[in-house]
């Protein structure tokens, strides 16, 4: 008697790939929306080039679009009021 499982392992593998690849990209949201608050909250402590805030602002819309989170506009976004739930 055989038991074919392979297709199905594959199937699960691939699923497990994609559900981890949106897991990382959720953490990375999370830790980009924390990086700008901590630099809004405490901008003394932090020196950078604009290049790399706007890089990290840039990354953080483009992953909430990816997973259809909206955000207001960047111009107007007020950092230390969002709340992650």
């Amino acid at each position: 008697m055989k038991i074919q499982i392979s297709d199905r392992a594959k199937e699960c593998s691939e699923d497990m790939k994609e559900l981890a690849d949106e897991m990382n990209d959720y953490n990375a949201i999370v830790m980009c929306i924390k990086s700008l608050q901590a630099v809004h909250m405490q901008p003394e402590k932090f020196t950078y080039p604009q290049e790399d805030y706007d890089r990290v602002v840039s990354k953080l819309y483009n992953l909430c679009a990816k997973h259809e989170i909206q955000l207001p506009e960047a111009e107007y976004m007020e950092w230390t009021s969002v709340e992650i739930v």
